[in-house]
Order: structure tokens, then sequence, then C-alpha cells
């Protein structure tokens, strides 16, 4: 059972402050199959136009996202989400998961207690960088009960390349130990335009900088899964995108709407704006463009 209560009073995201007023906010733990807690938490609003899944990115949480839950919320959608695996508030080895589809039965888990949470509704999965991989090959692979899809910052191409050194280092070390984990030199001022996001993020306490040689792996792979079944994607996909991201390549996001093989695709590239854009100084534009193809579907 999840701890429910309202709360008004004001939240600090980056350099700007906003006050939230009579809106739910619910965190839970959900057990998945291996033992593992997952935190999950919602913001909601009573009869939603519809609800929505989050998955967040790489040394990552979901609650760096409450004013994208406030943003949703204000246009009326629900929004759920959840720390995944090895991230932030729930369980599991730090940066490390046994496998991908364990990844994917962590967000099916998810779904289905949003589902159960707030029935009837229409369900759109949402996810950032790392998260947009999961979330993209989730719907190719798991599209059931699912509207629509839209990510943002996809890991589906780096914006620099492994070396092969590297690259094979890192399967050797996947098969002989999975967990064995590094620190990612992540430059942190590439999320970001704003310096008090950037603050906020290399001071976050629930970060742990490090990824597994499975999690590499694993996610390299669902990258390659995803470019070659882009064109079974049935679902409708919005793709957006920094056009300054130093992480992830936009042309990625570009290329694979170009692949999928359904007439409602679209992919938005906002020039200027680096990896995080729901972090940005422009983010309310970034918002007005999500809850507009939300709309219409």
């Amino acid at each position: 059972m999840g701890l429910r209560w309202n709360y008004n009073g004001l939240w600090e995201v980056g350099s700007e402050k906003f006050e939230v007023r009579s809106w739910r906010l619910e965190i839970e733990m959900i057990k998945t199959k291996d033992g593992i807690e997952l935190f999950t938490q919602s913001w909601k609003v009573e009869n939603p136009k519809a609800i929505i899944v989050l998955t967040h990115g790489f040394d990552d949480h979901s609650s760096r996202y409450a004013h994208v839950g406030k943003a949703l919320n204000e246009a009326g959608y629900s929004l759920y989400a959840y720390d995944w695996r090895g991230q932030g508030k729930s369980g599991g080895t730090r940066g490390h998961t046994p496998s991908y589809n364990q990844l994917l039965d962590d967000l099916s888990l998810v779904i289905a207690d949003a589902k159960k949470d707030q029935p009837n509704k229409k369900l759109f999965l949402y996810g950032h960088s790392m998260g947009g991989n999961i979330t993209l090959n989730y719907a190719l692979r798991r599209a059931d009960g699912i509207t629509g899809v839209m990510v943002s910052g996809s890991q589906l191409r780096l914006a620099f390349q492994p070396s092969a050194f590297q690259v094979a280092l890192g399967r050797g070390m996947a098969n002989l130990i999975p967990s064995f984990s590094q620190k990612v030199n992540l430059d942190i001022n590439t999320i970001s335009r704003d310096q008090a996001v950037r603050d906020a993020y290399r001071a976050d306490p629930l970060r742990s900088g490090v990824i597994s040689a499975k999690l590499f792996v694993e996610i390299m792979n669902a990258s390659d899964y995803a470019f070659a079944h882009a064109a079974e994607f049935k679902l409708p996909v919005l793709l957006l995108h920094g056009g300054s991201d130093g992480l992830i390549d936009p042309k990625g996001s570009e290329e694979f709407v170009q692949r999928v093989g359904i007439p409602d695709k679209k992919f938005k590239r906002y020039e200027g704006l680096y990896h995080e854009i729901h972090n940005e100084p422009e983010k309310q534009i970034v918002f007005n463009d999500m809850i507009e193809w939300l709309n219409q579907h």
C-alpha cells in the first residue's frame, strides 16, 4: 500500500520556483519477481484525460520530474514514475540489471499498477535518455494496452562512440562478471544550460555514477534492436531531442522516426537545447509540444 497525501507547497527546480496546490502525490514500493523493491511515485488528478508512465534516464531518478508532473497535471493528465532498479531510491545493485528483459518486466509492473489505480484510461509511455531506449523497446516488444509513446533524448546513438577495445572489454566482462561496474565520467555541463540544474545534479546524493558491464552491453544491444525493428513500430510516437545534445546524438532519434513504418510519427529537434530538454530554460515550449501531441491522441 502506498502513502497518500495532498501537498500544498513550494517546489524549486533549477532556477525556477513554483507553487503547486491541491495535487495528489502517492508514493509506493512495488516488489519485483526477483525481490527488488521499486520506488514509485505519481502526480495525479481526478478523472484524467489519460495516464502516463515515465521511465527516467541513467543515473537519474523520478523525483527530478516533479515539475513535469505539475505541467501534465495542469493539462489534465496523471503522471506515474518509478526509479528503475539500481537507480534512485529503488533496490538492486547500483547501475546494474541482470538482463534487459528484467527492465521490461519492471516497467510492466509499474504499468499494471497505474492501470489498476486509475482504470479505463488511455495509457501513454514517456521515456527520457536511457529510459527512452527502454520505452521504445517496450513498445516494440509489448505494445498491448499502450495508446502512444513519447521520448526525449532517447539513447539510440551516443554523441561519442566508445572505442572497439572498450566495447570488447564490456562484452567480455558482461559474460564473466555481469555486475562489474565502472564510474561514468559524465560531463554534467552537457545536461542543461541552467546552472542551478547542473549544481543540483552534481550534488544529488541519489546518483551513483556507475554502470555495470551487463547494463552497458544490454543497452547497446537494445539500441541495435530498436533500429532493426523500427519498421514494425505500431503505435503513435513522438521523439523530441535537443539539437545541442552532447550526450546522445539527435540524428539517432531522427533516423528511428524515418524507419518507423506508420504515418503517425513525429520528430522535433530543439536547436540549441542540451540533453535534458525538460530542464532547459525553454522547457515550457517542450511541455506545450508534449501536451499538444497528447491532446491530439
